[in-house]
């Protein structure tokens, strides 16, 4: 560990005896011509040289001395800022805002937009469907985004440009408990499940942390095998990662599942956004999800398909090769089902191809934007802090000047002391970094949990190498930023006027018009981020005078799935009017109501109407939105009936079907007529296709989407 100084301490003492030798030698040949002892010595100095400098020079030769150079910057710099702790802490805090904020956003647009699955070859991966979109048949904006079951097999048994591919698709509401009873849940949000094809770990390539995955031999029978797989977040909260859950049994929605595997903390599934808490085989949906019949049903649309492409097929090969064997098997699932313009529709729908390296993302196609425009702002605050810490190296520029000047004149290169002063910038900005990265830390967990109350949104954000490389980065972008300019003006002084106590007007001019631009580039990216705040509230103070269409205050909300716990049809019906009368006679509800989806919960029921009297242009046309509601459900959240009436207890199973649709339907549908004596029919694509029949009895102004 000691050699190092122990060999520059042998070199320094060889170096002096070469200098003092060729000194001495050079003495002494004057004084054999001659002349005097005083004179050959300055003459001889004079035409050697500054010895410091060359002593610096041949130093430079030995190697090491750029290691050895900047441990003593790396000294010198934690001398100066010990003795400047004011000025230290300024600057280090200015640039740990600046560059943490910036390295918080970066670590979210690295999760949402550029992080690849943590699968195996995740650059081979090409993903069929687009969770962009929700629905059935979605095909109005002339492509197609889910599929069903009956189209995977088809599918996947008839290309041929994937090695295989795979399917999955979300879990409806889960309701899982201990045997004993005890539900299991992650807190505030409910468990996540997805149901996959058996290949669906081989493909990607992920392992089991502990215990194993299920394979397609064991699940390919629909109904045997009663397995699932969970994920490290919920093995780590709800069991305290505790080994003895493999082989444990969980009731969902009533029925026995096998704990068999737990995957890696980093694999949180292939929709990015939404962690999956639980996988189960795609061939247990009627058992994990009873009274969903979505397995069997051939239009119901709820499936997503990655594949791994075979070497030596481009991606414009397997989408041409994708779109025909697609429209092929579209023609022939649902000829029977669907009108002939609807199918010819259909076959003019694009089926959504793309790459699949990054998995499925609906908050990728709500974040990106945000977060690119959150990206820019973040980094006006860098900018703005390397300007306030760069003005404040000036001011320390002027008070350094005598110093600057002494080591200067002593022989000092100029490049050597912008090098040493470059040292202190990044020595702030390399300790900036690492406070901002706590802050980044921190400021990314706010954030989520931000969005997450409104989006419901789960991403994987650790410090990675990814991360620490961009925070590196930014804190030598931001050292040579705010660094560079004040190192060269320090070192750009007059030694004779600066040493007679006298700044040089020329470095005074320098520093004036470099702090005039800072000042000016402060000012500038201050207004615009007060602009951009400014109309960020003015947009928010919008939002909360919305007329959204329903009581904002008084209603409370609460979730029941009947379903999974065994209560079908009637039962139903009977349960919901029990509650209603029970939750009425509480002290303090005024009204109480149910609905299937729930008030605008993004989750509304689809499917295609038909309205007499309306013809059709496109399958668009027929498309709606719409959600099965109970008694006085429109008085129980404030919204007015402009015309008829609302939903009442008169309205039961075994009553005349009505309906109440909004003025935008009213309006689009019915433009000239009364829409109170027209009767129309909704065909449901999902769960499965059933037909009702209803006769308008209300319209109610609101400004929501057609239903």
């Amino acid at each position: 560990m000691n050699l190092l100084p122990w060999l520059r301490k042998h070199r320094d003492r060889d170096l002096d005896e070469e200098i003092r030798t060729h000194l001495q030698m050079a003495v002494r040949d004057g004084r054999e011509r001659g002349e005097s002892a005083e004179d050959v010595s300055a003459q001889v100095r004079r035409e050697f040289g500054n010895t410091t400098l060359i002593k610096e020079i041949t130093r430079e030769m030995w190697g090491w001395t750029a290691v050895e150079r900047l441990l003593q910057d790396l000294r010198y710099t934690a001398r100066v800022l010990r003795h400047n702790p004011g000025f230290a802490a300024v600057a280090v805090l200015s640039i740990a805002l600046g560059i943490g904020v910036n390295s918080a956003i970066f670590s979210l647009i690295d999760a949402v937009l550029l992080k690849p699955l943590p699968v195996r070859h995740a650059n081979q991966l090409v993903s069929v469907g687009d969770p962009t979109r929700s629905g059935a048949l979605a095909v109005g904006a002339g492509r197609h985004d889910l599929f069903s079951y009956a189209f995977f097999e088809r599918f996947r048994a008839r290309q041929q440009v994937f090695t295989d591919i795979y399917a999955s698709g979300r879990s409806e509401p889960l309701n899982v408990s201990l045997p004993n009873g005890l539900p299991v849940s992650t807190g505030a949000n409910r468990l996540r499940g997805r149901f996959v094809s058996g290949n669906f770990f081989s493909l990607l390539g992920v392992s089991a942390l502990a215990g194993r995955v299920f394979t397609e031999p064991e699940v390919r029978v629909a109904g045997s095998a009663p397995v699932l797989v969970i994920g490290y977040g919920l093995w780590q909260r709800t069991f305290a990662a505790d080994p003895r859950v493999i082989g444990q049994t969980l009731l969902v929605n009533g029925s026995s599942f096998t704990v068999i595997g737990v995957v890696p903390p980093e694999f949180t599934g292939d929709v990015v956004g939404a962690p999956t808490d639980i996988w189960f085989p795609i061939s247990m949906k009627a058992q994990a999800n009873p009274g969903y019949g979505l397995l069997d049903n051939p239009e119901a649309m709820w499936l997503l398909m990655m594949g791994r492409l075979k070497p030596g097929i481009s991606m414009r090969q397997a989408e041409a090769s994708i779109q025909v064997l697609g429209h092929g098997l579209f023609e022939e699932l649902y000829k029977a089902a669907l009108p002939s313009d609807g199918l010819q529709e259909l076959l003019r729908a694009r089926i959504e191809v793309g790459s699949g390296s990054k998995g499925f993302s609906r908050v990728r196609h709500d974040l990106a934007a945000p977060l690119k425009i959150l990206m820019g702002l973040v980094g006006l605050v860098l900018l703005i802090s390397c300007a306030n810490v760069a003005n404040l190296q000036l001011a320390r520029a002027a008070a350094r000047a005598r110093e600057m000047t002494l080591r200067l004149a002593v022989g000092a290169g100029r490049a050597r002391l912008v090098r040493q002063l470059l040292t202190e910038s990044f020595v702030i900005s390399i300790t900036g970094a690492a406070l901002g990265l706590l802050l980044a830390l921190w400021a990314t967990q706010v954030f989520l949990r931000l969005v997450s109350a409104s989006m419901q949104v789960g991403l994987y954000v650790h410090l990675d190498v990814t991360i620490l490389s961009f925070t590196i980065a930014t804190a030598i972008f931001a050292g040579l930023l705010f660094g560079l300019a004040p190192a060269i003006q320090a070192t750009h002084v007059d030694l004779i006027s600066t040493l007679k106590q006298s700044k040089s007007g020329e470095s005074k001019a320098f520093a004036r018009r470099f702090g005039k631009a800072l000042i000016v580039s402060q000012i500038v990216f201050s207004l615009v981020l007060l602009v951009c705040a400014a109309l960020f509230i003015r947009t928010l103070r919008n939002l909360e005078q919305v007329d959204v269409g329903y009581a904002r205050n008084g209603l409370l909300l609460a979730e029941l799935d009947f379903k999974a716990a065994g209560y079908q049809d009637n039962r139903v019906n009977q349960l919901v009017r029990t509650l209603l009368q029970n939750i009425q006679q509480l002290p303090g509800i005024e009204s109480a109501s149910v609905s299937e989806n729930g008030l605008f919960s993004g989750t509304d029921s689809e499917g295609n109407n038909d309205i007499e009297g309306f013809v059709p242009h496109s399958i668009a046309d027929k498309q709606n939105h719409y959600d099965r509601v109970g008694p006085n459900y429109f008085y129980t959240i404030g919204t007015r009936i402009v015309s008829g009436r609302g939903i009442g207890p008169q309205d039961t199973e075994n009553a005349p079907a009505v309906a109440v649709i909004n003025e935008k339907m009213a309006q689009f549908y019915f433009p000239h007529q009364d829409p109170l004596a027209v009767t129309f029919s909704i065909a449901m694509i999902r769960p499965g296709k059933i037909d009702w029949q209803f006769q308008l009895s209300a319209l109610f102004a609101t400004s929501s989407r057609i239903i």
